[in-house]
C-alpha cells in the first residue's frame, strides 16, 4: 500500500517550514521574503518524483522573527500541536545562523512523521531542507522539501503577514 501525498499536503508542510524558523537581533531583515520551493516525493521504495516547484511572497514581521522561527524547533513542535499533532524534537544543534532538529509527529488522520529539518537563515537569504519520512498503516513515503528564501523588499497590505 502506498501513500499518496497530493502537493495539497506538501504544500502547506513546506511553508510551515518556511515559515518556522530566523533568530533575535533577526539574523533575517524583517520584510518581505520570496520563498521557493521545490518538493520530491518517494512512495515506498519506489523512484522519487518531482511534486513541482512553487513561489510565495510574505510579509516576516520584526516580532515574527525575534521568536527565531528558522533556528528554534519548539516553534514547529507549537505549530504542530496547534493542528492537533503531537510531537517530540530531538538532536537539536544550532551553531551560528544555522541549525538542525529532528521532530517525530503522530498526525490526527494516524499517521506517523519523522522529519529532518535543517536551516541557515543570514539578513538576505534562507535555506531550508526538510526530509520527511511518513507512514500510514503499511503505506510509507518519503518527502524532501528544500525551500530557498530571498529578502524581496518591503511587505505590502496584500502579503500574507507571519
Amino acid at each position: 500500500m502506498n501513500i499518496r501525498t497530493p502537493r495539497t499536503v506538501l504544500l502547506p508542510l513546506a511553508l510551515w517550514a518556511a515559515a518556522s524558523a530566523a533568530p533575535a537581533q533577526t539574523v533575517m531583515k524583517p520584510g518581505a521574503w520570496q520563498m521557493d520551493t521545490q518538493i520530491t516525493v518517494r512512495d515506498g521504495d519506489g523512484p522519487p518524483v518531482d511534486q513541482g516547484h512553487h513561489t510565495v511572497t510574505m510579509c516576516m514581521t520584526a516580532e515574527r522573527l525575534a521568536q527565531e522561527p528558522y533556528l528554534n524547533a519548539q516553534v514547529d513542535q507549537d505549530k504542530a500541536a496547534a493542528r492537533g499533532a503531537t510531537c517530540s524534537t530531538s538532536d537539536f544543534q544550532r551553531q551560528g545562523d544555522s541549525a538542525s532538529w529532528v521532530m517525530v509527529c503522530d498526525l490526527k488522520d494516524g499517521s506517523h512523521l519523522r522529519a529532518r529539518i535543517s536551516n541557515r537563515a543570514s539578513a538576505e537569504t534562507l535555506e531550508t531542507e526538510m526530509v520527511q519520512d511518513m507512514r500510514r498503516g503499511d503505506g510509507r513515503a518519503t518527502a524532501t522539501l528544500r525551500v530557498h528564501g530571498r529578502h524581496a523588499g518591503e511587505c505590502t497590505p496584500a502579503m500574507a503577514k507571519l
